[in-house]
């Protein structure tokens, strides 16, 4: 899948954000290094809510919070032209983030964030305003893990972060079905593994490549996809796999049986 598809209308977008499975600024092609002491480590909080809560016309508010919700409300004023100074001038744009008022926007003109890149691409392949192939796996390639994985698991945070891991699961499993009706075994078999890869967690990705395998009559990967499956769970949960799971492994266990394999698994 494509490292970075970026829609031809974002190309142009001087800051490119990720937040999903990283988190990094990008400037005219170059990162934005931030470590050490002198971290902005508030300035990128508060693009982070931004982003979170939806980025255009956000209350400041609500941004201020959701980055200083330790801070009495009084001084919290103070702190906030602070930090959106130090934010401009980090990013190095000063279009990129505009005010207006008690609202703030991040120009989506001047600042591209692959969240919002996916949730725009996956809402129109879900609506059916755009079913190609290509369209959706740009999308899921777009998603390279959790919104702002690593970063404290803040409420703001939290909620955004299962939208966007609910609606990639909804757009895997949609177009999975679209590849598996076309008889796109492996096709589907790289998404789903690339899912998976993603969440291991979820017990239907590894029914459907169970089954994709099937179809491609490599039982004995289907097998294995099942043992990858049991132990999550069981280690993870402490639970087995689904009775659901249990049937659709069944064929693959008779096939390695009959067979005389080794590899037939219990």
């Amino acid at each position: 899948m494509d490292d970075d598809p970026v829609p031809r209308e974002d190309v142009a977008a001087p800051v490119r954000v990720y937040t999903m499975g990283r988190f990094a600024l990008v400037k005219d092609g170059v990162p934005i290094a931030f470590t050490g002491k002198k971290s902005p480590r508030k300035a990128l909080e508060l693009l982070q809510a931004l982003i979170a809560l939806g980025g255009r016309d956000v209350h400041l508010s609500h941004l201020m919070g959701a980055v200083w919700s330790d801070i009495e409300s009084s001084d919290q004023r103070k702190l906030f032209d602070n930090t959106l100074h130090r934010l401009r001038k980090l990013l190095g744009c000063n279009e990129a983030i505009v005010l207006g008022g008690t609202k703030l926007t991040l120009n989506h003109e001047a600042c591209w964030v692959d969240a919002w890149a996916f949730q725009r691409q996956a809402g129109m392949i879900l609506s059916g305003k755009d079913a190609s192939e290509q369209a959706a796996l740009r999308a899921i390639a777009l998603y390279q893990g959790s919104f702002l994985t690593g970063e404290l698991d803040l409420p703001w945070l939290i909620s955004y972060r299962f939208r966007l891991h609910s609606l990639f699961l909804r757009l895997v499993l949609t177009h999975g079905q679209t590849l598996e009706a076309a008889g796109k075994w492996r096709g589907a078999v790289d998404m789903y593994e690339f899912a998976i890869e993603k969440d291991n967690l979820v017990e239907r990705l590894y029914q459907r490549l169970i089954f994709c395998n099937q179809a491609l009559g490599e039982h004995a990967e289907a097998l294995r996809v099942y043992r990858r499956c049991h132990q999550v769970l069981s280690v993870v949960f402490g639970v087995q796999p689904s009775r659901e799971t249990e049937r659709i492994c069944q064929f693959s266990r008779e096939v390695g049986r009959a067979a005389g394999g080794a590899d037939a698994g219990p």
